[in-house]
Order: C-alpha cells, then sequence, then structure tokens
C-alpha cells in the first residue's frame, strides 16, 4: 500500500537496517537514495543517508522512493534495496476557479395574443 502525501507537502524518511532476526545491522558506505519521477517527488537525502526529506512537487500520481546500500562488509559488494511508493494526493481545495461559457444575446419572448 502507497504512502499518501498531498500535493504541496514533505515528509521525513528515516531508514534502519536489520538482520532476518530484527536485530539492528550494519551497512557499509553511505546509502543511496533516488526515486523513479522527479516530476512528482523531490528527494534530498541526509549527508550520512540514514534519511531523507521526500516532497510532493508535481502533479497527483504514483512515484517509489528507493535506498540502496552494501550490506557486505568486507570487500565485495551485497546491495540491499528498500522501496517505499508513494501516492501524491490532491490536498483541500485552496482556489476557486470560475469559468465562463460562451456568451448569447437573451432571447426575445413571444407575443402573446
Amino acid at each position: 500500500m502507497a504512502f499518501e502525501l498531498s500535493t504541496g507537502f514533505q515528509v521525513p524518511v528515516a531508514v534502519e537496517f536489520r538482520d532476518r532476526k530484527g536485530n539492528p545491522a550494519p551497512v557499509e558506505g553511505t546509502p543511496e537514495w533516488s526515486t523513479d519521477n522527479s516530476e512528482l517527488l523531490a528527494i534530498s537525502p541526509s549527508e550520512d543517508g540514514m534519511s531523507c526529506n521526500v516532497a510532493s512537487v508535481g502533479p497527483i500520481g504514483t512515484a517509489t522512493v528507493t535506498l540502496s546500500a552494501d550490506a557486505d562488509l568486507g570487500a565485495g559488494v551485497r546491495s540491499i534495496i528498500g522501496t517505499l511508493e508513494v501516492s501524491v494526493t490532491t490536498g483541500g481545495a485552496t482556489e476557486v476557479v470560475l469559468t465562463p461559457g460562451e456568451a448569447s444575446e437573451i432571447p426575445t419572448p413571444a407575443p402573446t395574443e
């Protein structure tokens, strides 16, 4: 299920790495954050990569935030990836737009006898 984020809002996202038993687990290097749709979401990772600010910057729609890290603490690389699906939704109404149609002449009433 997607995390819902209204247009014009932002949310901090934190990451924790755990082993298969749920214990905290280290990773090597700085985790890398990305989004598959920068027209919907802007991401601002922290310097250490352990959190990221996610902001809705465009129209409504769905985008995915992805985090990847190296779970191999040795010379090799074993990528571990996490994703967060974000559904950008419309916020409450903040503006009223009135659009007039095409003007037409008022019909003259038919004469009565």
